[in-house]
């Protein structure tokens, strides 16, 4: 487990269950154009999930979204937009 994982105890109702926050980021990952990043297990967009496990984003997981809604061609950036 890493700073980005968050586990669930034996006496969490979230025990040996899938993380649905999780598993939505990562199908919205996909929405998005993103695919399974290589080499990085931690990342929301890791093509598995532990049971019991919650992902929190990771820094190369906001910059690929970055990088796709940079590639729109509006050259926009989600890290440099005002909202």
């Amino acid at each position: 487990m890493t700073s980005s994982e968050r586990q669930a105890g034996r006496r969490s109702s979230a025990f040996g269950k899938v993380d649905l926050l999780t598993a939505l980021e990562h199908e919205f990952g996909h929405a998005l154009g993103m695919d399974h990043p290589d080499g990085d297990p931690h990342s929301v967009m890791h093509e598995t999930l532990s049971l019991s496990t919650r992902r929190i984003p990771t820094a190369a997981d906001i910059m690929a979204a970055d990088e796709y809604y940079a590639s729109l061609g509006d050259g926009g950036s989600l890290l440099r937009r005002r909202w």
